[in-house]
């Protein structure tokens, strides 16, 4: 109803709220309770002669709105005492903003269980996984749910699940990066059961616990709805009618500049507003390219691809400043020359392929934006110290990498997946992969293939028993990588990868040590953030 009475949009609200508590919840005392026909009395006792809008607007004429506001007791009579307001939050608090929630009890429709109202310019901002938590009064169903997805062997250890439910719901807090490792955290601490995310089901939750969420424009129009709030922010930043690329262009003209061979111009914004759609802002982000003639300062359409092209434009500039500094690294890598045999290409592949890593690493920066030039100074100045000496402690590293290659190959001793371990540790063109810091870790992980196929020739058997440990993890990895995703998931899953060359260690050759605390607890919570990271 278009009304400007705030008392309908506020008795809607609480309706609807009141119905999916009273019915989610199955409230005893608020069973008996018919919430939509308590509505009806309400209205029926206090309005006279009313049966449209323009007698409705002659009726409240000098009369307060809150003559006509609903309270929770006007529904649900004496068992409002049952109801727990922060239970069921009108509001989401975000950074101190306030975002309206919605309830409605619509089984099978697209409107079923919670909304949460987010403006165009928040969008961006919402963590995905605090939506997960949902409200209070919906965690003891959803939790529920997940504890009779868990497979049977772990489930009979949780029953009665409905019980089991309740308690977690009152006391579950967020330990994990994610709902579900705070939950698996939860299991583990209080009743000793150990899970894995993909014990879990999670794909079998109904609708209705799933946060739905509206993305609105400047004007509080819906712009775009749903529950999957990835392939809403990338629906909303397609724009791509002509009106939105002629102005795409004009501002694009104005930030962007070729051919920079230093840093010749002032701090870069995080975002500047090229025009607006019905309401809504359309950004670009500035950020910088690196190409053939130099570096160019271009204006990108999404914060994320700013970010990744923009590495190597920072890159580009800082290798410009040390100019001097990489042609002599260039020639020092001719030492290379004596691996030219071992290396797949041959030796000027190899200098370059050993260039381009080097660079990589005496330049890297997990994040370049904001654009600085303060940042870019202390990137040099970094820089210019790592190079000092960088070059023969690097070719000593080649070689130490090399000289162990061949200790194993020449062993007798082996077990049947020793190539395809060395293969997977030191591959042909192996400097286009690892990053540098992992150089060191590679001789370790190589020595546990030493260490392991000694323990094989003495014992196949457990170590048949210690390579299925590590098989599940390798085949999950392998699965992972097949499938395309963002940057954030790709760099992830080589996060992933070497957590698990640590496990390999741990599980084979404990005694050589690991760089991080590494366990199936970690590599699962690691999987789950990926796989979260669609």
């Amino acid at each position: 109803v278009q009304t400007r009475h705030a008392f309908l949009d506020h008795n809607t609200r609480l309706w609807q709220k009141l119905e999916t508590w009273q019915l989610r919840t199955n409230s005893a005392r608020a069973a008996g309770v018919d919430v939509e026909q308590a509505a009806c009395a309400f209205y029926a006792e206090r309005l006279e002669n009313v049966s449209s809008l323009h007698e409705l607007n002659r009726f409240m004429k000098g009369k307060p709105e809150d003559s006509l506001t609903m309270q929770e007791h006007d529904l649900l009579g004496g068992s409002q005492a049952d109801f727990d307001r922060e239970a069921f939050p009108d509001a989401f608090d975000f950074d101190g903003e306030e975002l309206s929630l919605s309830y409605a009890y619509r089984p099978g429709e697209e409107l079923d269980g919670l909304t949460l109202q987010v403006p165009y310019k928040l969008v961006q901002a919402v963590d995905p996984e605090v939506l997960e938590w949902l409200v209070p009064g919906l965690l003891q169903e959803k939790i529920t749910i997940l504890l009779r997805s868990l497979p049977k062997s772990i489930r009979k250890e949780l029953v009665p699940i409905p019980d089991k439910a309740k308690a977690i719901a009152a006391d579950l807090k967020r330990t994990q990066p994610t709902f579900l490792g705070s939950l698996q955290d939860h299991l583990y601490q209080h009743y000793r059961v150990q899970t894995q995310a993909t014990d879990w089901k999670v794909d079998d939750l109904p609708d209705h616990l799933r946060m739905r969420i509206e993305v609105q424009g400047n004007n509080e129009a819906p712009l775009a709805a749903g529950r999957d709030l990835s392939q809403l922010t990338e629906k909303i930043d397609q724009h791509d009618t002509p009106a939105e690329l002629d102005a795409w262009r004009e501002v694009a003209t104005k930030w962007e500049r070729d051919g920079l061979t230093t840093w010749d111009f002032d701090a870069l914004p995080e975002q500047v507003e090229v025009t607006q759609v019905g309401g809504v802002p359309l950004y670009g982000w500035p950020g910088l390219d690196r190409n053939e003639t130099g570096v160019s300062v271009r204006l990108y359409k999404s914060r994320a691809e700013a970010e990744i092209r923009s590495r190597e434009g920072f890159k580009g500039l800082c290798a410009y400043a040390l100019s001097t500094e990489l042609s002599w690294l260039e020639r020092e890598l001719k030492e290379l020359s004596e691996f030219k045999d071992l290396y797949h290409g041959g030796a000027q592949v190899m200098r370059q392929q050993a260039y381009d890593h080097l660079e990589r690493y005496v330049f890297h920066r997990d994040r370049v934006l904001p654009l600085k030039r303060e940042q870019f100074d202390s990137a040099v100045a970094e820089a210019k110290t790592l190079l000092h000496g960088l070059s023969q402690r690097f070719i000593a590293q080649v070689g130490n990498l090399y000289q162990v290659r061949r200790e194993i190959l020449l062993s007798p001793t082996t077990y049947a997946e020793r190539d395809a371990d060395l293969e997977r540790l030191l591959p042909d063109d192996f400097l286009a992969h690892v990053p540098h810091e992992r150089l060191n870790h590679l001789v370790r992980y190589m020595k546990a293939i030493q260490v392991r196929a000694e323990r094989a020739k003495t014992d196949p058997r457990k170590d048949a028993q210690k390579a299925d440990l590590v098989f599940a993890y390798a085949k999950q990895l392998s699965d992972l990588r097949s499938e395309e995703g963002s940057p954030e998931r790709r760099e992830l899953i080589q996060e992933l990868r070497w957590m698990l060359e640590e496990y390999r260690v741990s599980v084979f050759a404990q005694e050589l040590g690991t760089s991080q605390a590494v366990s199936p607890k970690r590599l699962d919570k690691q999987i789950e953030k990926i796989r979260l990271a669609r």
